[in-house]
């Protein structure tokens, strides 16, 4: 993991494409961009482990990451979803602070921007707007993501019994 600090004029244009922060002004994206570091990863590389400490929230650039959890048998991790270009992980761990829920792996050499979680929420606290804007995106990604799951594990769920 190789991990630099951005210049924000150069983070701003990065910020104004991606759906996590759809509805935000100029100047919001700017306060955003001074809190984000980018971080590149090798292919095989963990960007995180399950149940490890959660704070920060990645946003894919470049490159894939499998989301995986660990199966029933020990030592063996199943793929459930895979992150590309202008996706979001580690929102979960922003939300609640609780340890990661799932490891992620990068299938492909990746860079990523790291918003730090504790000086995101501290805007939060600060920007009211902001903070509305950024977690009802974050909840609109989710409930697409648990859409998308229920449809999986039924689709499943109906090969097992037919």
């Amino acid at each position: 993991m190789n991990t630099s600090k951005c210049d924000p004029a150069e983070i701003f244009p990065l910020l104004e494409c991606l759906s996590v922060f759809e509805g935000l002004d100029a100047g919001e994206l700017k306060e955003i961009a001074k809190l984000c570091s980018k971080v590149s990863f090798a292919k095989g590389e963990k960007i995180f482990n399950d149940l490890s400490p959660g704070n920060d929230l990645f946003i894919i650039l470049n490159g894939e990451v499998v989301i995986q959890i660990e199966s029933i048998t020990p030592n063996y991790e199943i793929s459930i979803t895979k992150i590309g270009a202008g996706q979001i992980l580690g929102e979960l761990a922003l939300i609640d602070e609780e340890p990661r829920s799932a490891s992620a792996v990068c299938s492909l050499p990746s860079e990523a921007l790291v918003v730090n979680g504790f000086e995101l929420r501290a805007l939060f606290e600060k920007e009211h707007h902001i903070g509305y804007v950024v977690m009802r995106n974050i909840a609109t990604i989710i409930c697409a993501r648990i859409r998308k799951t229920n449809r999986r594990l039924l689709n499943a769920l109906r090969c097992r019994l037919f």
